[in-house]
């Protein structure tokens, strides 16, 4: 299907459409049943779509279509109705831009509702008010079986970029948290998953440009809880790529089919005392980890204590840089005598500084059948 056609059968299904007219400078909702407009703002788009959810919507929700345009935000838009769907036309397109009121973007509290098609601008150079830089993500999800798909959001400030809280059964699809080129990167954690959740699944999306130059120990994605996966994604220049279990325990992660590449310190950091378990990183490609300071940093790191029951298999990485083909990396993996009953092996290691290629405890770990290759 073309997006032609795809934004066509949009419009067409949708509940509700939401357009800005630049000559009357106003924003105007028109019901998609009756073909009336029934609301109007000249402030922003945010009222108009709140109006609509609390007013219009049953508990059969429905779909709500953002026309081209950038929409300002004068306030958080509130989805606190089930089965409620945003749709936008695209990032190119649909574009949301956050005025200065000192909250976050999008509050998801209900149950299977969506997100598609349409890109967020935290326009962080104007965040003043209030206190912006310490919210619970510019998108804030509570709620179950919550969908993200082809999402842009880029130059936020704050804590967090997108922050998950108790939820379950949740999935990123095709989405991008951070920014192309590095000029309006993200201030804080790209992707925040708090424990009590469980079964977040991320795919096919890109994280680029987080942490920025506010949040040295933040990292792309924080994940805590159980059964989430992180899988197909890209991952380019963030402070860490993955921090794993700081505040809640974490069992049955998989990391899988990824792509790491110029990590400013760890491309994967476990360094709480809280259980990371019964977890595999399999397959993926890790390049020049440590790009902050040479020699130093390693593309996975873990200690505190009770790490066990891993699988870390079939993964490659390089410790090299891209231009120079120097050494960088100082191991591919470091447990600090944490690790047991675990598995390291079939990995392809090049370049490292540390000629071994790897430091893992041998006490009740399987190391066999490396490959540490030389330049």
């Amino acid at each position: 299907m073309s997006n032609l056609t795809a934004n066509k059968s949009a419009k067409l299904e949708a509940s509700w459409l939401v357009w800005y007219d630049s000559l009357n400078n106003k924003y105007f909702a028109k019901n998609g049943l009756s073909g009336f407009v029934e609301y109007d703002s000249s402030s922003g788009v945010s009222g108009i779509i709140n109006s609509i959810i609390t007013a219009k919507m049953s508990s059969r929700g429905g779909k709500i279509y953002l026309r081209p345009a950038t929409l300002h935000l004068e306030a958080p838009i509130l989805i606190d109705k089930p089965d409620v769907i945003i749709e936008g036309s695209g990032w190119d397109d649909t574009q949301l831009y956050s005025n200065d009121y000192g909250d976050s973007m999008i509050k998801i509290t209900a149950d299977r509702c969506q997100l598609r098609h349409l890109s967020l601008n935290g326009v962080k150079s104007i965040q003043t008010s209030g206190s912006f830089s310490d919210v619970s993500g510019s998108v804030y999800i509570t709620s179950n079986n919550v969908y993200l798909d082809d999402i842009y959001i880029y130059n936020c400030t704050g804590s967090y970029t997108v922050y998950i809280s108790g939820s379950a059964d949740l999935e990123i699809r095709n989405c991008t948290i951070g920014h192309f080129g590095g000029t309006a990167p993200n201030f804080g954690h790209g992707l925040y998953i708090e424990s009590g959740s469980s079964n977040c699944r991320v795919t096919n999306s890109s994280f680029i440009y987080n942490s920025g130059s506010n949040f040295d120990d933040a990292g792309a994605i924080v994940v805590n809880g159980l059964d989430h996966s992180i899988t197909n994604c890209h991952f380019y220049a963030n402070n860490y790529h993955v921090i794993v279990a700081p505040k809640g325990v974490t069992r049955k992660l998989l990391i899988a089919n990824n792509e790491f590449r110029y990590s400013m310190k760890e491309a994967i950091i476990k360094t709480s005392s809280q259980i990371f378990s019964d977890s595999v990183i399999s397959s993926n490609c890790f390049y020049f980890s440590g790009r902050k300071t040479a020699d130093s940093y390693d593309s996975i790191y873990l200690t505190g204590a009770a790490t066990k029951s891993m699988a870390i298999t079939g993964n490659v990485f390089d410790g090299r840089s891209d231009t120079s083909l120097t050494h960088t990396t100082r191991y591919a993996i470091q447990d600090c005598n944490t690790l047991s009953g675990s598995v390291f092996s079939s990995n392809a290691i090049h370049g490292m500084v540390q000629a071994t290629g790897y430091s893992i405890t041998l006490d009740g770990n399987q190391t066999g059948s490396n490959a540490i290759l030389g330049d």
